[in-house]
């Protein structure tokens, strides 16, 4: 005899909802990773295959000395290869240009001193805005044989390589205290650097020919400044030689520029001066 069977009971109302709520997530679930998908692939197409986030045109302006050409090469090399994404994005993408650079990252640009960057995603448009050091004198490291030569600006800065320059044509100091200089580095101690600026302005003014500049080991806070056909002349760069001018003048002006060996500024305030 067969054992009687269990009336099925029909589901409970609970169990009908509990399984709608599983169902619609399951549905929610498949449609939001086909979303997620689809936003993938746009935005993969938008950031990186698309030109909708790149440059077309690289402008430059402010610079006379380099060619806009080697302005952007330099940038691409210094500033943006070293970025990690620039190798995914290229280099033309427009979340790889910065808005600025540190000053760390200029002191690494040899010839441009400051530099700004104009970000123009409408019309695909980078505007670089440049800076450029202008020559002013050379300093030669002769601790090193040969002497190392670099070319600074009229604030000290050290920008570019130089030559061995010959002549009076070219400013060229001579120090014989330091090794090496970095792009970017100042010729002279910062705290004293505007007193031997200054040696160059005097100079200058009183449109002396010189022969030589020379900053000795045994006597780095002095500048000895030959003048051609004229006095040797000895400035302390441990202070101002602003008042030194005027007295230059006066004596070459009473006893003519051949007449006198040296003139001394070595101590403050006081001017000593042999006759030839």
């Amino acid at each position: 005899m067969n054992p009687p069977q269990r009336e099925k009971l029909p589901p409970r109302v609970s169990d009908l909802h509990t399984h709608a709520r599983r169902e619609k997530r399951k549905t929610l679930l498949i449609f939001g990773s086909v979303f997620l998908i689809i936003l993938g692939v746009v935005a993969w197409w938008l950031f990186i295959q698309s030109r909708v986030l790149r440059f077309d045109t690289f402008a430059v302006e402010g610079n006379t000395r380099l060619t806009d050409q080697e302005i952007i090469t330099l940038l691409k090399e210094k500033v943006i290869a070293p970025k990690f994404f620039s190798r995914f994005l290229g280099q033309d993408h427009f979340f790889i240009w910065p808005r600025a650079i540190s000053s760390k990252q200029v002191r690494t640009l040899g010839n441009l001193k400051n530099i700004s960057f104009d970000r123009d995603i409408v019309q695909h448009r980078l505007t670089i805005t440049v800076e450029e050091y202008q020559f002013f004198a050379t300093i030669c490291l002769r601790k090193n044989d040969p002497p190392k030569c670099f070319w600074f600006d009229k604030d000290g800065n050290v920008f570019e390589d130089a030559f061995f320059p010959e002549g009076i044509l070219v400013f060229r100091l001579d120090d014989s205290v330091r090794e090496n200089l970095a792009l970017g580095d100042a010729i002279y101690p910062p705290e004293k650097q505007a007193n031997l600026l200054s040696v160059f302005t005097i100079i200058k003014e009183l449109e002396l020919e010189t022969s030589a500049w020379t900053i000795r080991a045994n006597t780095p806070d002095i500048l000895e400044v030959q003048v051609l056909d004229g006095p040797l002349i000895y400035f302390n760069l441990q202070f101002p030689s602003a008042y030194t001018g005027q007295i230059i003048r006066s004596l070459i002006g009473q006893k003519g520029l051949r007449n006198i060996e040296y003139i001394d500024f070595r101590i403050e305030n006081r001017v000593y001066y042999k006759d030839a």
